[in-house]
C-alpha cells in the first residue's frame, strides 16, 4: 500500500503564459502513466495540438508507462468496504428519506477505504480537491458524511433574464446543473407558462463494485482532498453492478483495461510524480439557456 507522496516545491507551475487563455486554465494532475500516449501528449501540452510534438513530452510518458508496467504491486483490494457504523444511523436514515432512489437502486452507505479505490478519470482539478474538504473536521465521521454523502438541498441555481432576447441563463461551476423535466399549464392571471425545471443534481462519493474491482465512480475531487488532509476512510455509497454497460462510465475516461487490470492507477497516484503530472486544464461552466421565440410562419 502506498502513501500519498509529498509534491516537490521546486514543481514547475503548469499555467502558460498570460495571453493563451489562462482564465479557462486550471491546476491539475493527470495520470499520464495509465493514458493512450496520444491522450497524455495533449494533457501535457495543455490541450494545444501544436504543442504534442515537444520532444520531451515523449520520454516523460515513457518513463510513466514503464513505473506502472514493471515498478508497481498488484493492487489487493480486499476489505476495501466496511459497514457503516451505528453512528452514522441518523444520517442515513435522512439520505434515505431525501434521496430515495439512491437505496432503490441499490446503493448503500459504507465505509470505502480511500487509499485502495481504482481510479478512472485521467485528470482532476487540485484546487478543487483542496477547496472542497478545507472546512471539515477530519476526526468527525458524521461531518465527513455531510460531505461524502449529503442530504440533497433544494437551493435553486442563479438565473439571470435578457429582456432583449427574451431569455432565461442558469450557469454554475457544477457540472450536474441539468433539465430535470417540463411544465405548461394555465395561470392565475390568465396567460399560459410553459417552462422546464432545471435542478443542480445531488453529487456523492460513489463506488461501483464490478467483478470484484472497486472503482471510484463520483466524487474525486472530495476523495482526494481527503486522503491529502490524511482520511484514509471515509462513507460513500457502493453498489454492485452485474455489466460493465450497467455503471454507465461516462466517455473521456482511462482506457478500460487500465482501471481494470492488476495495476490500477490510486487517487494516491494523481501526486505521484513517477506516474502523474502537473498539467493545466481547460475549465468550463455549465450553461443552460431557456430562450422564447416569437415568429411568424408563412
Amino acid at each position: 500500500m502506498q502513501d500519498v507522496p509529498a509534491r516537490s516545491a521546486s514543481e514547475p507551475s503548469p499555467a502558460p503564459s498570460r495571453g493563451e487563455g489562462t482564465d479557462r486554465l486550471r491546476p491539475g494532475r493527470a495520470l499520464i502513466g495509465w493514458m493512450a500516449p496520444e491522450q497524455a501528449k495533449l494533457v501535457l501540452a495543455h490541450n494545444r495540438m501544436d504543442g504534442r510534438n515537444d520532444p520531451t513530452t515523449a520520454e516523460v510518458i515513457m518513463k510513466a508507462r514503464s513505473e506502472v508496467a514493471h515498478s508497481r504491486e498488484r493492487l489487493d483490494q480486499t476489505n476495501v468496504v466496511a459497514e457503516a457504523p451505528a453512528e452514522l444511523r441518523q444520517h442515513i436514515g435522512s439520505l434515505a428519506a431525501a434521496a430515495p432512489e439512491m437505496a432503490a437502486g441499490g446503493w448503500q452507505v459504507q465505509i470505502v477505504d480511500l487509499r485502495r479505490l481504482r481510479a478512472l478519470q485521467p485528470v482532476v482539478f487540485t484546487e478543487d480537491a483542496e477547496v472542497r474538504v478545507r472546512d471539515v473536521d477530519p476526526t468527525d465521521l458524521a461531518a465527513l458524511a455531510r460531505l461524502t454523502v449529503p442530504v440533497p438541498t433544494t437551493v435553486p441555481p442563479p438565473l439571470q433574464f435578457d429582456q432583449l432576447q427574451k431569455a432565461w441563463t442558469i450557469s454554475s461551476n457544477n457540472p450536474n446543473l441539468r433539465i430535470v423535466g417540463h411544465f405548461s399549464g394555465p395561470t392565475p392571471q390568465g396567460p399560459t407558462a410553459v417552462g422546464f425545471l432545471v435542478r443542480e443534481l445531488p453529487s456523492y462519493l460513489q463506488v461501483a463494485v464490478f467483478q470484484g474491482r472497486y472503482l471510484l465512480h463520483d466524487g474525486y475531487h472530495r476523495a482526494l482532498g481527503l486522503l491529502g488532509r490524511g482520511v484514509t476512510h471515509a462513507p460513500a455509497y457502493v453498489r454492485e453492478f452485474a455489466t460493465f454497460e450497467e455503471m454507465g462510465i461516462n466517455p473521456g475516461m482511462l482506457p478500460q483495461d487500465a482501471y481494470l487490470g492488476d495495476r490500477p492507477p490510486t487517487l494516491a497516484d494523481y501526486l505521484d510524480d513517477r506516474v502523474s503530472a502537473a498539467v493545466a486544464i481547460p475549465f468550463t461552466r455549465r450553461t443552460i439557456v431557456v430562450s422564447g421565440l416569437e415568429l411568424n410562419a408563412s
